[in-house]
């Protein structure tokens, strides 16, 4: 079965998530496809291959991407409060600029990120993998490390203390 993914989601947030909730196998195609700028807030994107999909300035707050491949995404400034991303994978993901206040990163693969001056305020990266990611000038007042692989992780100009990264899992060579 072929699907118009960008006409599904075109829509509606409404009208997605419930064609989702219809066929939750079904097999979707959204690389190559933009949703810059879009308020798709509450929308599931959970399990879909975002590999290089472009969500720049996008509103997703409170969306579901949890267990989605997001490897090389933009989703710079990006309003992802309280999004959830539990167990995805978002390596080299660009999140500069976003808004990711209250989200929840559970073991989310976020090896070389960008978070350059993101808002993670009570963010939970609980078990999240930060390898070489850059927090550069981020705002990370309340958000959880515990279990994180924060490995050469760049963290100057942020607001992270040492009891935030106390209950981190790895922080050979953190840069704060």
């Amino acid at each position: 079965m072929s699907v118009d993914v960008q006409a599904l989601v075109d829509e509606g947030v409404e009208a997605w998530n419930a064609w989702r909730e219809a066929n939750p196998n079904a097999d979707l195609d959204v690389s190559d496809l933009s949703f810059d700028y879009l308020d798709l807030s509450g929308i599931n994107f959970s399990k879909l291959n975002f590999d290089y999909v472009g969500l720049s300035a996008a509103t997703l707050i409170g969306a579901n991407f949890d267990g989605a491949s997001l490897d090389h995404t933009d989703l710079s400034d990006a309003m992802l409060d309280r999004a959830t991303f539990r167990d995805a994978d978002a390596k080299c993901v660009n999140m500069f600029g976003a808004s990711l206040v209250e989200a929840k990163l559970i073991r989310t693969n976020l090896a070389e990120c960008s978070l350059r001056d993101a808002d993670l305020k009570r963010a939970d990266l609980s078990g999240a993998d930060l390898t070489a990611g850059y927090l550069k000038d981020s705002d990370v007042a309340g958000a959880t490390f515990s279990g994180a692989d924060l490995t050469r992780a760049f963290f100057e100009g942020s607001n992270v203390t040492e009891e935030q990264l106390r209950g981190a899992a790895r922080m050979e060579v953190v840069r704060l």
